[in-house]
């Protein structure tokens, strides 16, 4: 701004005694009149945006359509906030928290797709929010990308020893930020892939793929334990101490599936087993993975393999 109106300014800093700052602003005598003045040049599209984002608005931007991601931001600064749901809003749904406990709370309560948070806030600060989320089995997949004005070395080891995917520094560049929040997405979509092809994990795995991996075989087990009888997700939630909407998200962020379609799927798999191994009927094989109706679980195994239970049976002992 001071190079605008050609200006400058200086500054004067004594250790253990202060700064001062000092601006120089020209005074000119080179007004145009009235009648020669140009029309005054519009606002920029960003800056009108944000002025015509209301808390509400910010809140809830581009929330009508529920098929795009979920980002939560956590920031202290109203105005950081309503700037970054200008340039976000279109392509993302837009939650948002005024410091570090609020981000915490939020996070574990809405289990966002990923978290866009200031390092320097009130209460808790960026760090904590990392450090505390990454180390909660309902939130420790988010991706977390930290804003900060500290764009020193040893700030940005902080950042990543506390679990930041992504750490930019501020004044940051608006595709630079729409490019790593895509490139975590697609990352967390990968993961996804892994997880449903089922690998294991081995020596290179990544710790944080481990821990992901620690609790969908958590919730594998405790499904296979009691797979011949009803399991709901309230009860399949409180077997894991976690909310249902959390369990939902957290499953749907590891998996791309339902908590439906995941018991369904280990349902599937043993009755699969069930079904080569043994010469159980194919209606004792329902009962014995938690099917009460035979019909039933023939339209489900059907529309899980593209056969019935007998034909698929048939097929895989011929091909042994």
């Amino acid at each position: 701004l001071l190079k605008l109106l050609g200006g400058r300014i200086e500054v004067q800093s004594k250790l253990g005694v202060g700064t001062v700052f000092t601006v120089f602003l020209p005074i000119t005598q080179q007004a145009t009149a009235a009648a020669e003045q140009a029309a005054p040049s519009p606002m920029p599209e960003w800056i009108a945006a944000a002025a015509r984002q209301t808390p509400a608005a910010v809140e809830v931007a581009g929330g009508e359509d529920q098929e795009k991601p979920l980002l939560l931001i956590v920031e202290d600064n109203r105005d950081v906030i309503d700037y970054l749901a200008t340039f976000l809003g279109p392509t993302y749904r837009i939650k948002r928290a005024e410091n570090g406990a609020q981000g915490i709370e939020k996070a574990r309560d809405l289990v966002p797709d990923l978290i866009v948070s200031d390092v320097m806030m009130p209460e808790k600060d960026g760090f904590e929010l990392c450090d505390t989320l990454k180390n909660d089995r309902v939130t420790s997949h988010i991706p977390i990308i930290l804003l900060t004005a500290k764009s020193d070395i040893g700030s940005r080891i902080a950042g990543r020893k506390r679990g930041a995917d992504a750490y930019l520094s501020k004044p940051f560049s608006e595709q630079e930020l729409l490019v790593v929040i895509e490139n975590l997405l697609e990352q967390r979509q990968r993961l996804q892939e892994y997880f449903r092809e089922g690998a294991l994990p081995t020596a290179d795995t990544p710790e944080e793929i481990r821990v992901e991996h620690a609790f969908l075989r958590q919730l594998r087990e405790i499904v296979e334990a009691h797979i011949d009888q009803k399991i709901t997700i309230p009860w399949l939630a409180q077997q894991v101490h976690i909310g249902r909407s959390q369990l939902y998200r957290k499953i749907d962020a590891l998996t791309g599936k339902t908590p439906t379609a995941f018991v369904t799927d280990i349902r599937i798999a043993r009755s699969k087993q069930l079904l080569l191994e043994t010469d159980l009927l194919v209606s004792e094989v329902g009962y014995a993975v938690g099917y009460n109706d035979p019909g039933f679980f023939s339209r489900v195994f059907r529309d899980k393999t593209g056969l019935s239970p007998s034909k698929w049976r048939e097929k895989k002992r011929m091909q042994q």
